[in-house]
């Protein structure tokens, strides 16, 4: 979906309207259990995080800064 800008917010790239993404993902069959279980873990993994309480879902992208830090430590 987001690939693909199927529930994008039209803020960026990056951000999805979650009440799309529940849409779509109820349609293809799976439960509302199933999507909350994917987005907690999910977000324990820093893939993503939600916001404007709730209604975005937002994905966490690695900077510059990142990759600039695993040199250091190389």
């Amino acid at each position: 979906m987001r690939d693909s800008g199927a529930a994008a917010t039209g803020e960026g790239r990056g951000e999805l309207d979650l009440r799309r993404v529940r849409e779509r993902v109820l349609a293809k069959g799976f439960t509302v259990q199933q999507l909350e279980a994917c987005l907690d873990e999910y977000s324990s993994l820093d893939i993503w995080q939600t916001a404007s309480e709730g209604t975005r879902l937002v994905f966490i992208e690695a900077g510059d800064d990142d990759a600039d830090m695993d040199d250091e430590y190389s």
